[in-house]
């Protein structure tokens, strides 16, 4: 299993950056890099969102969380009847 930590602007609607990577056994190291990314966007009033998400893959979160890799227009396309 992979922790991905994604930092996403609101206001641009899109990742801040590439997520980063750490291994299962790095969940400390994890859980601190999510803690600083969060402090800094209060710190700064920034309108974004810091998670941590786990897979086996990134591609298996770009399918589980595409909002966070998709355009709002590629989104509307997905769920568009």
């Amino acid at each position: 299993m992979t922790i991905f930590l994604l930092e996403f602007d609101r206001d641009k609607q899109q990742l801040v950056g590439p997520p980063q990577e750490f291994a299962d056994e790095d969940r400390a190291a994890a859980s601190a890099a999510r803690m600083a990314a969060q402090r800094r966007v209060l710190k700064e009033h920034l309108d974004r969102d810091v998670v941590l998400l786990e897979a086996d893959s990134l591609e298996v979160i770009r399918k589980t969380h595409g909002s966070f890799f998709l355009t709002p227009d590629e989104l509307l396309d997905r769920i568009a009847p």
